[in-house]
């Protein structure tokens, strides 16, 4: 669904601060109003991703990086281009110990109430790849959200 709104500028009537969809952004909205700046007002030649999430889990060293996504929706250029090399950098990371074997980036497809998902991994190479689907609901999702080792993540 879109909103008739995605390309106008909404303020708000007490603050004057610029208004962004929190689910449906389109596609001139950032998910924070630094990055809104840096889209509307600097000038650049260079990608900016917004990321949704890193996970670390100090007991066991789990990193985990998530895109979200609601489901059939694509990656933006920009995260297509730079997902692919923080998952460089966490291999790099996994040789020396730095982080736990199994931390990866990922994709994650849901929609509210986000009782399950669909997850892919996006691989550590140059250009974008994506490992196989997995499906997670319910309790598996929550321990993947909360960086337990999944059995699928050590094959």
């Amino acid at each position: 669904m879109t909103c008739r709104y995605w390309f106008e500028q909404m303020h708000c009537d007490d603050c004057n601060d610029r208004l962004i969809h929190q689910t449906l952004r389109g596609p001139n909205e950032a998910s924070s109003g630094f990055t809104q700046f840096i889209h509307d007002e600097v000038a650049f030649e260079m990608w900016l991703a917004d990321i949704d999430a890193m996970f670390y889990a100090n007991r066991n060293h789990l990193c985990r990086i998530i895109e979200h996504k609601h489901p059939g929706d694509q990656l933006k250029p920009s995260q297509s281009k730079m997902l692919p090399l923080l998952a460089i950098g966490l291999e790099l990371l996994k040789q020396p110990g730095l982080v736990h074997p199994a931390s990866a980036v990922y994709m994650l497809e849901s929609d509210a109430p986000y009782r399950s998902a669909l997850i892919r991994q996006i691989l550590p190479q140059r250009i974008l790849a994506f490992g196989p689907v997995i499906t997670l609901e319910d309790d598996q999702l929550k321990s993947f959200l909360v960086c337990n080792v999944q059995d699928w993540e050590m094959i």
